[in-house]
């Protein structure tokens, strides 16, 4: 039996459990109320949470095996990304801020039109959400401090050595660990599903709110940060 193969298979869980420190991160937790906001205007029923949820997160999955594909090759790469970091945090810090303002009701902006155009049209809600999951971790994980590192570290023992099939296998189990928090998320969704998301109940527009806010209050993070 190959041992480098052996020693690979040793290391999956703790790549994954990396993964889920990394994911607890402020800054990767920002995704949180970027997927309430997703639940709230694109939500139909309760069945399409987890279709978000799995569109989003492929996404992310989708994007750490390009990100640490290229950094497998091009290990430098990481030291002149960071040199665009305040750049990219003031980009985010501008959406979320958008975002924010949008559903947090301070402008008493009702979002019931984009909810009805996006609720209506599965296909366009689930490229959404695959979109956005790709967007965030191409434009914020190669900056963020842990998680740059440890994608950077991920690559250069297994693309560096030459090993793609198990660079591939480690990033998705790098990924599935940052995504474990949407998931959770996603749980408490689908419970609270008929009264936080379908009606218009109060309850709705105090979680609409809240996701909002939570979008300001990451917009502050990411200005504060750059």
């Amino acid at each position: 039996m190959n041992c480098a193969a052996v020693s690979y298979k040793t290391a999956l869980f703790p790549v994954f459990f990396l993964g889920i420190q990394g994911g607890m991160g402020i800054y990767q937790l920002t995704r949180i109320p970027l997927l309430l906001v997703c639940f709230g205007i694109a939500s139909r029923e309760k069945r399409d949470v987890p279709v978000l949820f799995c569109t989003f997160a492929a996404g992310m999955l989708s994007a750490f095996v390009v990100l640490g594909t290229v950094l497998g090759h091009f290990p430098g790469l990481l030291v002149k990304m960071a040199l665009w970091t305040r750049g990219i945090y003031l980009i985010l810090g501008s959406l979320s801020l958008v975002l924010g303002v949008l559903f947090s009701g301070l402008f008493f902006i009702d979002g019931g039109d984009l909810r009805r155009i996006l609720s209506g049209r599965r296909i366009l809600m689930a490229a959404g959400a695959f979109v956005l999951g790709v967007l965030f971790s191409l434009i914020e994980t190669p900056i963020c401090p842990g998680c740059g590192s440890n994608l950077s570290l991920l690559a250069d023992i297994t693309v560096g050595k030459g090993n793609h099939g198990w660079g591939s296998i480690f990033f998705l189990a790098y990924a599935s660990g940052e995504a474990l928090p949407l998931l959770l998320t996603t749980l408490i969704a689908a419970i609270g599903y008929d009264t936080l998301i379908e009606n218009d109940t109060r309850e709705r527009e105090f979680f609409m709110m809240g996701a909002g806010f939570l979008l300001f209050f990451c917009s502050v993070l990411f200005f504060w940060t750059a």
